[in-house]
């Protein structure tokens, strides 16, 4: 009988040692926790306050005339994109001010291989936005070489 009381015993022992560790493991990643919401609500503020900036700006230097002009907004218009290129830029400056934030977050809780993923993603945005750059000046080209074969 008082084998089965000790083992009663260290069963009970066993239980509050893990419940324990579980509780101190959990409360020592708090501050990690709050910090992580913290840098990522933050991100959210000033992504938002530059989206806005940003469509501010651009539509103070009437970037839409601009495209008009140059002929690209018929091009968006055709690609059935109901936005305003002020808009566009704003929202994709907004994303990226995100995932630069998710990704300081995610590295302060510890999860730095979801952070070096999405780092790396984020590392192709130079090569995307080249891209975009050269396809805009690609129709450019395509449309004032059709207008002089129009023109002759």
């Amino acid at each position: 009988m008082n084998s089965s009381l000790s083992t009663i015993s260290n069963w009970q022992e066993a239980v509050f040692v893990a419940a324990a560790n579980i509780f101190t493991q959990f409360f020592n990643f708090l501050p990690s926790l709050f910090g992580a919401l913290l840098i990522f609500v933050l991100g959210l503020i000033l992504a938002k306050w530059a989206k806005a900036i940003i469509v501010k700006v651009l539509s103070a230097v009437k970037l839409d005339k601009v495209l008009r002009k140059i002929g690209l907004e018929p091009f968006l218009s055709q690609a059935d994109i109901k936005l305003k290129s002020e808009v566009i830029i704003g929202e994709i400056a907004r994303w990226l001010i995100i995932i630069v934030f998710f990704i300081a977050g995610v590295n302060v809780l510890g999860l730095t291989t979801i952070g070096s993923v999405l780092a790396s993603v984020l590392s192709y945005v130079p090569t995307i936005v080249s891209a975009i750059l050269i396809l805009t000046i690609g129709v450019l080209l395509a449309g004032l070489i059709e207008s002089l074969i129009k023109g002759t």
